[in-house]
């Protein structure tokens, strides 16, 4: 009876034993997966990216005034030391999105596998900012 007793006492860690090794590979999947995601090219190099948010309640009631404001926080930016370009745009990339319904025809466009059509407006000098080489364009 000391043999079934033994057993017995040994069936749960089983159970722990293959959960704790499950774990343990996706904890170890988990790790690599960040440090290669960590290591990917986004496109830009955002180690050197100053990103400054401009809310339309900081005092700006008007477009002009919303260009006025830009243009003197804009000013004081290029005197930081060490800057390479300053830029506008509406959304961060990979922080957010601005997604908009397009018609043609009266029609709007089948849905895009990512979801859809995503825009950014961007002032003259964004993808300098950003150190992006624009390898084609218009």
């Amino acid at each position: 009876m000391a043999g079934a007793d033994t057993r017995r006492a040994l069936m749960p860690a089983v159970p722990e034993g293959t959960l704790s090794v499950v774990l343990m590979i996706g904890a170890g999947l988990f790790v690599w997966s960040f440090a290669r995601a960590a290591s990917a090219d986004l496109g830009f190099v955002a180690e050197q990216l100053i990103v400054r948010y401009c809310r339309s309640s900081e005092s700006v009631n008007s477009p002009e005034e919303f260009e006025a404001h830009w243009l003197r926080m804009e000013e004081r930016i290029r005197r930081l030391p060490r800057g390479v370009a300053v830029a506008q745009s509406v959304t961060v990339p990979f922080e957010s999105q601005w997604t908009y319904s397009v018609l043609l025809n009266g029609d709007t466009l089948p849905l895009i596998k990512g979801g859809g059509l995503h825009l950014n407006g961007i002032s003259t000098d964004y993808f300098r900012a950003l150190q992006t080489p624009v390898i084609r364009g218009r």
